[in-house]
């Protein structure tokens, strides 16, 4: 049990621009479509890291009501949980570096 948690824990995933804007698109299947884009069972010990939240600010922004708000800010909440990193796949630089920092 033990080693199944340090694994996960040292799992970092990113996620492309365009599987973010699914996910906004899809706010009631969140988890599904993080489980999804990981390619993972239970994400909620994946340790995941956050390197872009100006998607989710733009949406929080847009929000038309106080529910909706209140829900956009709890998905930001989890992805801060799973430290989910959303950003262009393709930037070699950023993954060495945040491996790096993470060593």
């Amino acid at each position: 049990m033990a080693d199944q948690q340090t694994t996960a824990q040292n799992t970092s995933a990113r996620i492309s621009e365009k599987d973010w804007n699914d996910m906004c698109d899809q706010r009631d299947n969140l988890d599904k479509v993080i489980e999804d884009a990981l390619g993972r069972k239970s994400v909620r010990m994946a340790n995941i890291f956050i390197t872009d939240r100006a998607h989710l600010s733009a949406s929080l922004k847009k929000a038309h009501n106080m529910r909706e708000r209140d829900k956009l800010a709890s998905y930001r909440k989890r992805l801060d949980e799973l430290k989910i990193e959303v950003g262009a796949t393709d930037s070699g630089s950023g993954e060495t570096a945040s491996e790096e920092g993470v060593a």
